[in-house]
């Protein structure tokens, strides 16, 4: 089980619509659980950190419920599954289940594989957000395209340099202007073309692009700026005004270019983390505890959503705070959560 199960149980108490049960589970999703700065391209949640006090986290828990909303629900639901499974209330649980004999200190090995968890089931869906560069910078991901970008910004330079264009002015005509505020406007005398030197100025402007090491402020330039804006200044005003245009091309293939490969590299990231996560050190105590922690935010969300839903169709049900103490307060007050896994646990203890 993991917290979609969770979301699924949430849906299925309150009856809800195909698109109610998406909205549980999207919203059911904390991204900080996953522990990987990647998952901060989901939304990110608003219920309250899982540390916070339990009378806090009752207020919360009931006020959100007063009313029909299925993004409230996924919240509810997401806070449960983090509190029992990586906050120490299974682990609590298990102790309670084991007796008197105590447990190894097992608790980082369960919230890594609840992190674990989330990451696998969630990583489809984090590789489909939009990049974050700074969570890819977090990462040390190697920043993609620099040997791309150069040869465009080579392959422009040879094109430039073999069509050696002729610089061109416009002519000034300034004659009405000057007429409404009667004022003499003295002749334009052209620049004696240049053409070589000149184009040499603007070719030195876009080499400078590409002689500098290649680095993620590089890829933020090229996907929401414009590089060349120099280069088309340079551009204009050595006269080569067609070549502007041209400039302005090669900006959008680029920004293309380098956005492709960093939706590849954004992805590729997404990837490795979930194939480490996939790679888990054997441990069936931690196991079991979180198999334990996952069932029991199962029923515990399926009885707070019947009892909201009973609220929200105007019939007679649990009062919603009281039930949010009961659920998020101690395990051992609320052993029918638990106990068809207290089995396991000792099991899984007695081969520890």
């Amino acid at each position: 089980m993991t917290i979609y199960d969770a979301a699924v149980a949430a849906a299925n108490a309150i009856d809800a619509s195909q698109e109610e049960a998406i909205v549980i589970a999207t919203s059911a999703v904390r991204p900080e659980l996953a522990g990987s700065p990647l998952w901060f391209a989901l939304p990110p949640s608003v219920a309250p950190s899982a540390n916070a006090p339990l009378a806090e986290l009752v207020e919360w828990c009931a006020g959100a419920l007063e009313e029909r909303d299925a993004v409230a629900l996924g919240e509810v639901t997401g806070l449960i599954h983090e509190l029992y499974s990586a906050h120490g209330w299974a682990i609590a649980a298990a102790q309670t289940a084991a007796g008197s004999r105590a447990l190894p200190d097992v608790a980082a090995a369960v919230a890594q594989r609840v992190r674990d968890a989330l990451v696998i089931e969630t990583a489809a869906l984090v590789a489909t957000c939009e990049p974050d560069l700074a969570a890819l910078v977090a990462i040390a991901a190697e920043p993609p395209a620099g040997d791309l970008v150069r040869g465009v910004l080579a392959n422009t330079i040879e094109v430039f340099a073999a069509t050696r264009p002729t610089p061109s002015y416009p002519e000034a005509t300034l004659d009405e202007v000057a007429a409404l505020f009667a004022i003499a406007i003295p002749p334009v005398t052209q620049p004696e073309p240049e053409s070589e030197s000149n184009l040499d100025d603007l070719l030195t402007c876009i080499h400078d692009l590409g002689r500098h090491e290649w680095s993620w402020d590089h890829v933020a330039d090229w996907t929401t700026g414009d590089p060349l804006i120099i280069a088309k200044a340079v551009a204009r005003g050595r006269g080569f005004t067609e070549l502007v245009a041209s400039l302005e091309q090669v900006r959008i293939d680029v920004a293309e270019l380098v956005a492709e490969q960093v939706t590849v590299t954004w992805r590729d990231a997404v990837e490795r983390t979930k194939r480490t996560a996939m790679i888990r050190a054997a441990s069936p105590l931690a196991d079991a505890i979180a198999e334990l922690a996952d069932a029991a935010a199962v029923r515990a969300v399926t009885r707070l959503a019947t009892s909201a839903h009973a609220r929200w169709s105007g019939r007679v049900g649990e009062d919603l705070a009281a039930v949010c103490a009961e659920l998020l307060g101690d395990p051992r007050d609320i052993s029918t959560l638990w106990e068809a896994h207290a089995p396991a646990i000792r099991d899984a203890l007695e081969h520890a």
